[in-house]
Parts: C-alpha cells; structure tokens; sequence
C-alpha cells in the first residue's frame, strides 16, 4: 500500500503488513489488527485516486473510536487531510527544489504552492492533519499536561516536536508549510504575479498583529510557523535524505534567520504594537496548539495571543507591510 498524495515515502512497511493480513478483504473495524488495516486501506484506495473527500469521508467515523488510536489510523488520517490541504509528497519536493527559499521570498513561495480561496476548507484539513501528526510519537513520551492536546481521547497530540517520531515532524514541517500558505492566501491578498502579501496579515486594518483582532486563524498560522521551525531543527540531520541536501540547505538557512523568540517576546511586551502586557519572553510551546489562544479584553495579557501578534507583525514586516 503506497498513500500517494501525501505519505509515500515511507509507509512500505504498511504495505507490507496490509500483504500479509489480506488488508481489504477483512471488515472495516477498530477491534482488531486486521479491521485497522482494511480501514487504512480503503483510506489508501482513495488517496491514490486522487479523491481526497473520499479519504476523508473513510477515516473519520473512525477518529478518536476506541480501538482506533494506532499509529496507522493516525497516518491515514493525517494522509486523507493532508491530501485535502493540497499536499502530495514527491511534487511538493520537486517544486521546493527550484523555489526561492529566501529569507524574502519562501512567503511568496508558500503562497504560490498553496492556493486558496475565501470559503475554502483547507484550514481546516490542515488543523487536523497537524492533529494527528501530533499524536505519532516515540513510544514511551511523556508529556507535560500543559503541552499536550486532545489529551482526553485516543489520539493525544505532542506538542513537544522532540517527543514526535521522525516521520511525523517531516510531514509535519510539510503540512504547516501549506498552512502558512493557505492562510496568507485568505488573509494576506497576494498579489497575482509576485505572490507577495499586499496587506497587513488578518481580516481587516492592521489584522493579527494587534492582539484586539486576534483570532483562531491568526493564532493557527502563528502556530504553523513554529511548527515548522520545530519540525526543521527536529529533523535536520535526515533533511538531506529527505528532500535532496539543495532543499535541505534553504531550510535550514530560513529557519535559522527567524528569531522568533525576539517577535514573540515583543508582542507580549507591547513594543510590536501589539496592544498586549504580558509575560513572555520567548515563544510558549502552547502557542502550537490553534485552540489557545484568548480573544476580546482578556487577550492583551495572553501570553499565546499576544506572542502571536508579535510573529505576525515579524512577518508583516518582512513583507513590506
């Protein structure tokens, strides 16, 4: 079984095992090895025919079942959103390849590779495919309550990149690529021929970088870029044999020009223009979780909310906005 559009490189042993077990000919089911495979596999007939809803459609009733949270259910779920997010492995690498990967243009590099439209559901494929990813860890992590999400079901998430397999951050760095892409497509209004951003980063005016215009998108976004970075520096040493050493090596040099502690501490301290006084004084690790962040008056002493602010304007300032 190969999951083409999103996580071909490394699922063979799934095929493998799907060989041996007959993966297909047993009932859809969460009670047994074999049901788990044959869900997986329905997932994968999807997903190499290009029908992304379908996938999807497939391995929802099962998310979050229990029984379900295995390593398998969770790669094709994430397989399925991903693919409704618009990533396909191999292609995504080839276009990387070529792309500019600079400090000023991956931006307009992820707007390019990432379309999206007002009304478009990506965001929310990209959200719950970062969900999953989150959730395939090294057996035996243990994570802090406080950094960990969806703790009460299956399919508990990592927000700690160092306690998620390898695997899991190099999709993970693949999947907040197309988020930071899509949402500066709905939020930013690219222009058509450069793909830069053409206003300020939000819904209207000076958007997220002032905490009072804050919201769950703003704070998503935020949390992919420090996913990626996350990801990136989780998973340098395999970056070469992953992607070719010429992708590897732009990666590396974006992520370590980002200094996003510095924009995280001055959206917290107000001297961003955030509009926030609060506390921190690098990037919270709960900030990765979409869901955290504060809205309305209780927002300007957020630490995620204003720490978002602050990466917002870092990047709005990059752009010339």
């Amino acid at each position: 079984m190969v999951i083409r559009s999103f996580f071909s490189r490394s699922v063979l042993w799934v095929a493998i095992a799907c060989a041996a077990a007959g993966c297909g000919k047993s009932e859809k089911s969460c009670e047994s090895d074999e049901g788990r495979k044959a869900i997986a596999e329905a997932v994968n007939e999807h997903l190499n025919t290009g029908q992304c809803s379908l996938a999807v459609a497939e391995i929802d009733p099962y998310w979050n079942k229990e029984g379900c949270g295995t390593d398998e259910i969770r790669l094709a779920r994430a397989s399925a959103y991903a693919c409704a997010l618009g990533i396909n492995f191999f292609d995504l690498i080839a276009r990387l390849t070529d792309a500019d990967l600079s400090a000023s243009g991956f931006w307009a590099t992820f707007n390019a590779l990432f379309p999206a439209t007002v009304g478009d559901s990506r965001p929310t494929a990209g959200n719950r495919a970062l969900d999953a990813l989150f959730s395939i860890q090294y057996p035996g992590a243990i994570n802090r309550p406080q950094y960990t999400i969806n703790a009460s079901t299956p399919n508990p998430g990592a927000l700690v990149a160092a306690h998620r397999t390898t695997d899991s951050n190099i999709y993970a760095l693949l999947t907040s690529m197309g988020m930071m892409g899509v949402l500066q497509n709905l939020y930013g209004a690219p222009n058509a021929t450069t793909y830069k951003i053409t206003k300020k980063l939000g819904a209207s005016g000076n958007g997220w970088q002032e905490v009072a215009t804050m919201t769950e998108d703003g704070c998503a976004y935020a949390g992919s870029i420090l996913t990626f970075v996350d990801s990136v520096n989780q998973v340098a040493a395999v970056l070469s044999s992953s992607f070719g050493s010429k992708v590897a090596e732009k990666l590396l040099t974006i992520t370590g020009g980002l200094n996003l502690d510095v924009a995280c501490k001055a959206g917290c301290d107000g001297t961003s223009g955030s509009g926030c006084t609060a506390s921190c004084t690098t990037c919270p690790i709960e900030l990765r979780a979409r869901t955290g962040c504060k809205v309305g008056a209780a927002a300007t002493t957020d630490d995620l909310s204003c720490a978002a602010a602050g990466i917002v304007k870092a990047v709005n300032l990059t752009n010339g906005q």
